[in-house]
C-alpha cells in the first residue's frame, strides 16, 4: 500500500474507534515507507475536534488546535487548547551528531516549526511533547557520560520557549 493509502487506513480505523487522527509522515527515502518509518502525529477523541492543523515539510512536527467544548464543565471549557508533537532527529546526544549536516537541518527545520506554532498559538495553553531524542539536563536525565547536552536541540529549544518540564 502507499503512503497516502497508509495514513487514510489508520485515520479510518481510529474513527471507527471514535477517534481522530492526524499524521505528519517523514517523507519516503531510502527504500522506507514513510508511515512506516518516522513521523509523528496526534490521537483524540472525535468528540473533541482538532483545527487548524499544520505540519512540517520533513514529517517531524505537527500542531493543532483542540476544541474544548463548553458542555466539558471545566474552566477551560468552550476554549482551545494548542498541541504540538516533535519528533526530533536520531542522536541528538551523542558526540557525532553535529557531524551530520542533515541531522543540523533536521533539528534547525523542526524547531523553527516548534517557535512557529508557539508564535502562532500565544493566546493558548500549549502542550508539547513526542519522541525528542535529547534532554535538558544531563545531571538529572541520564545515567551516561557519553551523551551530549546542545544547546541547539530541540529539549534547549523547548526551554528557551518557555514550555515546563512536566516530569520535573
Amino acid at each position: 500500500a502507499s503512503d497516502s493509502d497508509t495514513a487514510k487506513t489508520l485515520r479510518q480505523r481510529a474513527s471507527e474507534l471514535g477517534y481522530q487522527f492526524e499524521l505528519s509522515a517523514v517523507p519516503h527515502t531510502a527504500g522506507r515507507s514513510a508511515i512506516n518509518g518516522q513521523g509523528v502525529g496526534i490521537l483524540v477523541p472525535a468528540t473533541l475536534p482538532l483545527r487548524n492543523i499544520k505540519t512540517d515539510p520533513n514529517g517531524r512536527a505537527i500542531a493543532a488546535m483542540l476544541a474544548i467544548p463548553s458542555s466539558q464543565g471545566s474552566d477551560r471549557a468552550g476554549s482551545d487548547l494548542g498541541l504540538i508533537g516533535l519528533y526530533g532527529p536520531s542522536g541528538a546526544t551523542s558526540a557525532s551528531f553535529q557531524n551530520s549536516e542533515s541531522n543540523l537541518t533536521a533539528e534547525r527545520d523542526t524547531g523553527a516549526f516548534l517557535a512557529d506554532a508557539t508564535r502562532k498559538m500565544a493566546h493558548l495553553p500549549i502542550i508539547a511533547g513526542g519522541d525528542l531524542n535529547c534532554f535538558a539536563q544531563p545531571a538529572i536525565d541520564t545515567i551516561s557520560n557519553n551523551l551530549t547536552a546542545r544547546d541547539a536541540s530541540l529539549c534547549s529549544e523547548l526551554l528557551r520557549l518557555e514550555y515546563i518540564d512536566s516530569f520535573r
